[in-house]
């Protein structure tokens, strides 16, 4: 299942120090929930710029994780709000294998690999939503995971990943007719994933 995230207008930067995608530093893996985030780069168009995406700590549906079945791992995000509080984002990224470190092969559905949807929190903003597909259909590159930590139903650890693409955004107006751009988008992921013991 396929699922859409929120990010930010050309304006604002969330992130003035952000770390290069693809680091190898276990450092970097989420030991925790508080500690996951999407950090997401459109080189172009209304979404310019870098923006910073966490889990809203009073949804407990807020979250970000890795979900693996039938040998395809899906990060996959909802409810997250971007740091400066104005845009919320849902997002997936589906792929081959299980989220061992290394490079993983895009999983293919219908004509992308996943999909985000940007939604500004602010009523009064032209944009009612913005629907973006991932079109290139590039490798997912984990370059850090945690160990495994066991519970008493699931066991969790944490991963890392990122991945550069070609994303397709439909943006849909309130008051004006959909117009359709496209981005080269940088995306890191710091997820938690669980499994049933």
């Amino acid at each position: 299942m396929l699922l859409s995230c929120s990010g930010e207008s050309s304006e604002t930067t969330d992130v003035a120090n952000s770390t290069e995608s693809g680091t190898s530093s276990s450092s970097n893996v989420p030991k925790s929930d508080k500690e996951t985030e999407i950090e997401i780069t459109f080189s172009s168009g209304v979404l310019q710029g870098t923006h910073l995406f966490k889990p809203d700590e009073t949804n407990p549906m807020s979250q970000i994780n890795v979900g693996f079945s039938d040998n395809v791992s899906n990060l996959n995000a909802s409810g997250l709000v971007s740091s400066n509080g104005k845009y919320t984002l849902v997002l997936t990224r589906p792929f081959h294998g299980e989220a061992s470190k290394g490079n993983h092969k895009a999983k293919e559905y219908t004509n992308e690999c996943g999909l985000f949807i940007i939604t500004p929190t602010d009523e009064s903003s032209a944009i009612d939503r913005i629907n973006g597909y991932y079109e290139g259909c590039t490798e997912t590159t984990i370059p850090a995971s945690g160990e495994w930590e066991e519970g008493s139903i699931y066991n969790r650890r944490g991963v890392v990943a990122n991945f550069l693409d070609i994303a397709r955004l439909e943006i849909q107006y309130k008051d004006a007719p959909e117009k359709i751009e496209k981005s080269e988008v940088t995306v890191t992921i710091k997820a938690r994933e669980s499994r049933l013991k």
